[in-house]
């Protein structure tokens, strides 16, 4: 469940991508996400991002999209959850660096549900053998 979050958002902005016949740029793209949570304000990292590295801020959507397509993938082969979950905490720490927006409240449940969760099955399988 917590996964799915990810991959749906993957599947809303592949949609937006297809409705636009695929000519598009990423790079256009993530200006609009950030002049939509931004509104007036401009964070000194946001603002060199923009101005010296905007193709950094493209690649890093193009990773975000990768991470959220294959998010389900921890479900479908019961492995790969730590990682996915590093993923996900990077992910939500990295927008809150760049953009102020922090989702404390999902990235404890990432950390509890897929890193510490996970640790301790892995825990328990390996006092069993």
């Amino acid at each position: 469940m917590l996964l799915s979050h990810y991959f749906i958002s993957s599947l809303w902005k592949i949609r937006k991508m297809a409705s636009s016949h695929f000519e598009f740029s990423l790079l256009e793209i993530v200006l609009e996400y950030i002049a939509y949570s931004l509104e007036d304000k401009m964070y000194p990292l946001l603002k060199i991002l923009l101005y010296d590295y905007s193709w950094l801020l493209s690649l890093g959507y193009f990773c975000v999209l990768l991470f959220q397509l294959t998010a389900l993938t921890p479900i479908i082969f019961n492995r790969f959850f730590k990682f996915y979950g590093i993923l996900a905490v990077l992910f939500h720490l990295s927008t809150g660096i760049i953009l102020s927006i922090y989702m404390s409240s999902t990235v404890l449940a990432v950390i509890f549900f897929l890193i510490i969760a996970e640790s301790m099955r892995e825990y328990k399988i390996e006092r069993k053998s």
